[in-house]
């Protein structure tokens, strides 16, 4: 695909444009179908190991916890807001 891309780069034709745009739409192709082998392998390692009391439980239970959590929030005077009473404040003033 760079090759493409670099050769797109130094002769502008419409060929060499097509076939950058060919390369890419290959390589996303591919990146999709790499994404999905690995979402699956993950699915099989979460039912062999996930149910189980586990430090592989504990460590995704945490990891979607951490992801859940606000820990900054931007008011509407633009001042960014990093402690939890703030943030609660904030949220119950704006709804």
């Amino acid at each position: 695909m760079c090759r493409c891309q670099n050769l797109a780069l130094q002769d502008p034709t419409t060929e060499t444009f097509a076939a950058a745009a060919e390369a890419y739409d290959r390589w996303n192709k591919l990146a999709s179908i790499e994404e999905k082998f690995f979402r699956q392998k993950s699915c099989v390692r979460w039912l062999g190991a996930g149910d189980r009391n586990t430090v592989f439980f504990h460590q995704a239970v945490q990891t979607r916890t951490s992801r859940n959590i606000i820990k900054r929030l931007v008011n509407g005077a633009g001042e960014t807001l990093t402690k939890m009473s703030d943030i609660k404040r904030e949220a119950v003033q704006h709804f």
